[in-house]
């Protein structure tokens, strides 16, 4: 009878990984870092923050008839992971305006006035206030969505490591 492995959470997952070889955690963080950029880029598809929540559409998106955050794909493809350590990954954006978009805020000029174009017209202001449009988990910790399908993928890792060590 081949093993196999099936964990009920996260909580249970990762005690698991701790009894793991370096070589098999460095595979399953490969895995896990992999997942949150798949996790990432859906958000961006379906417009919605990692709980649901559709973003508020831009002016640039509702001017052009396009999607939010994603004029360009610069910001959907920056995301990125590394290792940490042995035993855990970073995962993020090194975009400079990405922040505001994840946290939304005021945007104030360093002179007079802000300068940009809406809709082909020059627009001045003296501020911009952007809707909070988070792309990763925020203080409200991880979505049940996150978490089932970071252990699914880390469980098809695992078995197939046991697959792989039982041939």
């Amino acid at each position: 009878m081949m093993q196999s492995v099936k964990f009920t959470g996260l909580n249970e997952l990762q005690k698991y990984v701790v009894t793991l070889q370096a070589t098999q955690q460095q595979m399953l963080l490969e895995v896990a870092g992999e997942t949150l950029i798949s996790l990432t880029q859906e958000r961006f598809a379906l417009g919605k923050d990692p709980y649901g929540v559709a973003w508020k559409q831009s002016r640039r998106a509702r001017d052009q008839g396009g999607q939010t955050l994603r004029d360009n794909g610069v910001l959907r493809n920056s995301f990125t992971w590394e290792m940490n350590g042995k035993d855990s990954l970073i995962y993020g954006t090194n975009i400079k305006y990405a922040k505001i978009h994840q946290f939304g805020g005021e945007i104030t000029p360093k002179r007079k006035f802000l300068k940009f174009s809406s809709g082909g017209k020059t627009v001045f202001a003296k501020k911009v206030v952007m809707p909070k449009r988070a792309m990763l988990p925020d203080e409200r910790g991880d979505p049940p969505a996150y978490d089932l399908e970071l252990k699914e993928s880390l469980e098809t890792a695992l078995n197939a490591m046991l697959q792989k060590a039982g041939a």
